[in-house]
């Protein structure tokens, strides 16, 4: 069925099933950010630099290699990692940030 030009989704008439962007370009903030929001990510950023001066980067809410370091590096000293500090959340760095988050659900 046509009105003036327009196409209307009718009897014989197919919708358009492309999707509008690809499943790569739609990345859950949980994958790339640690499951946190941007403002989680800034206050993590400020407690890991301004209480114990281990991210020197900007605070721009994206946990990137920067925070991840930041991260292994305050949980070598609190929470028994004993894994490198290389900027990647292998399964030692997850295990110490688990003991922490429950030991300290509110932190």
């Amino acid at each position: 069925m046509r009105a003036q030009g327009v196409a209307t989704t009718g009897p014989g008439v197919a919708a358009d099933t492309k999707p509008a962007v690809s499943a790569e370009a739609v990345t859950p903030l949980a994958v790339v950010n640690l499951g946190l929001t941007v403002e989680e990510a800034k206050k993590v950023q400020r407690l890991l630099r301004d209480h114990w001066g281990y991210y020197t980067d900007k605070i721009g809410g994206k946990v990137g290699p920067s925070t991840v370091m930041a991260l292994q590096r305050w949980l070598q000293a609190t929470w028994g990692y004993n894994g490198e500090v290389d900027g990647d959340l292998g399964p030692e760095a997850r295990a110490a940030f688990t003991r922490m988050a429950n030991a300290c659900p509110n932190c």
